[in-house]
């Protein structure tokens, strides 16, 4: 009789701890769903679900519902603080462009004024540097806007590989100049894309400048249609080139040994992946046997389309 006794209380034990690890492993179940969830859709306010007995479960999602809290607010302060300071750098960027365009009609008026030859060469360095001003505060302009998506992009069926021909044949000069030998592998056949001309023409203007300004010795530049998808790839020799570097390289205000390249603001990859990105395509960078490659990629459009 006591064993038998026994034998009940033991089974009724191995059931509640039975149903006790059970309750705690749908816990867990519901925990790790609703973590998934949110990892998946990014930070948002939303809190996990705790449905077990076990306060020390519940205490636990409670903790990480509190984390969660704090997460959500901090990224949202973060954003307003970025939307402030985009704001801010396209209202400065604006200001500027006023009286730098005052002080280059000024500038003008002096050149045709009869001047020395130390005065017409000191009159050539401010100009210059005049210019160049001009150019970073169109670029912090430009990204500012592109950022906030204030920037309007008209999408057109354009053949990307008549655009492009066109624009290397005119920056070929830089590259000789530059003392680089240069490597053309261009389709033949029109590449049709559903993109915003002068984006197009941007992107291919920043990717041609850090070619000419990172490049050493030879570069090879090669358009294709791969996967449905028209490819432009940039291939230069990069010494000291990295694979952070090539990650960072699309940062806004990264620049690659700043001290001896000390021209340009670092926006000009920032401006072209934010383009790239809001025509639909993308652009990415990666180190290939000591080479950078950077590829645009746009999704070619509909070929019944042709005329």
């Amino acid at each position: 009789m006591v064993c038998k006794i026994l034998c009940i209380l033991l089974f009724l034990i191995v059931l509640a701890l039975a149903m006790r690890l059970f309750s705690l492993r749908r816990g867990l179940l519901l925990i790790r769903r609703d973590l998934k969830e949110i990892n998946d859709e990014g930070i948002s306010l939303r809190h996990l679900t705790a449905e077990s007995p076990d306060t020390h479960l519940q205490e636990l999602a409670g903790e990480i519902n509190r984390y969660i809290d704090a997460s959500f607010a901090k990224s949202r302060m973060e954003s307003m603080r970025e939307q402030e300071i985009l704001a801010e750098i396209t209202n400065i960027s604006h200001d500027l462009r006023t009286p730098l365009t005052s002080i280059s009609g000024y500038l003008e008026l002096i050149g045709e004024e009869e001047l020395s030859q130390e005065q017409k060469e000191n009159l050539d360095v401010v100009q210059r540097r005049t210019a160049y001003l001009n150019q970073l505060i169109a670029q912090l302009y430009e990204y500012s806007r592109l950022e906030n998506r204030e920037l309007p992009l008209t999408q057109e069926r354009l053949d990307i590989t008549h655009l492009f021909k066109e624009h290397i044949l005119a920056s070929y000069g830089e590259f000789e100049k530059a003392g680089l030998k240069l490597t053309l592998r261009l389709t033949d056949e029109p590449l049709w894309v559903s993109a915003d001309e002068n984006g197009l023409l941007r992107i291919f203007h920043n990717l041609t400048s850090n070619c000419l300004k990172y490049g050493q010795k030879e570069a090879s530049i090669s358009l294709e249609c791969a996967a449905g998808r028209a490819v432009l790839t940039f291939r230069n020799h990069a010494e000291g080139f990295t694979e952070k570097d090539a990650e960072q390289i699309f940062h806004r205000f990264y620049r690659k040994d700043a001290s001896r390249n000390a021209q340009g603001s670092g926006l000009g990859m920032s401006v072209a992946k934010l383009l790239a990105e809001q025509m639909g395509g993308r652009l990415d960078a990666q180190l290939e046997e000591g080479m950078l490659a950077i590829r645009l990629l746009l999704p070619c459009a509909d070929k019944s389309a042709d005329t």
